[in-house]
């Protein structure tokens, strides 16, 4: 990829699992210093119960610091 492409955050895959929370994977731009971005990502999968207790835990952090 070259230096200008803009990665997005956001879902890049769903899969149905076998039991109640299906595999969801996200993409996450690297941060990087802009002389040395390289267009790349992050791929992170875990179940969708996963991300909500993941979800609920930056809900409980932004709380304890007043956001």
């Amino acid at each position: 990829m070259s230096a200008r492409t803009r990665i997005r955050t956001g879902i890049v895959a769903l899969e149905r699992a076998h039991g109640a929370c299906p595999t969801v994977t996200f993409q996450f731009p690297m941060r990087q210093v802009p002389a040395q971005a390289s267009g790349s990502a992050t791929l992170v999968t875990l179940t969708l119960c996963e991300w909500q207790r993941v979800a609920q835990q930056v809900a409980e952090a932004a709380a304890a610091i007043g956001r």
